[in-house]
């Protein structure tokens, strides 16, 4: 009897030592690949699209870094903020910081289509928006970023 008392004193002063932090995945990953924006309403017909540096911390943060004037433009602007869902069918971003003027609609924002599988060596997150606004407008917009592994 003594020993089962002992044993399970043990085994609860072992557990209160523990503390159960949640896994929130890796620390850090660190990805390369393209960022494209399609949007009429404000490029007029253009398509920008940049190469970019993508970093996930912890999933649940993410920084995207552009590499200027890679077609002459410079309206593609870097940005951070909280990601999450990385790594599932799906990513949503909430940009918190995004670097230069007139970029705030071109940074990553709300809930994306991922494909983590089907393409070997690639990672493809894309959204697509379509619609008419308040002008009677139609408009089509899509963002994808690609990005190897």
């Amino acid at each position: 009897m003594n020993k089962i008392i002992l044993s399970v004193l043990v085994v609860c002063i072992s557990l209160t030592g523990c503390e159960n932090e949640p896994d929130l995945g890796p620390q850090d990953e660190k990805f390369v690949g393209t960022y494209l924006v399609r949007d009429l309403t404000l490029t007029e017909d253009e398509i920008l699209e940049d190469s970019i540096t993508f970093r996930v911390i912890r999933n649940t943060t993410y920084e995207m870094s552009i590499f200027y004037h890679i077609r002459g433009l410079n309206e593609m602007c870097s940005n951070s903020g909280t990601i999450l869902d990385f790594g599932t069918g799906k990513a949503s971003f909430d940009p918190t910081n995004v670097a230069g003027n007139n970029c705030q609609n071109r940074a990553p924002f709300g809930t994306f289509a991922a494909d983590f599988i089907n393409i070997p060596g690639e990672i493809h997150i894309t959204k697509s928006v379509q619609g008419t606004d308040a002008q009677n407008v139609y408009y089509d917009s899509l963002y994808q970023i690609i990005l190897k592994q």
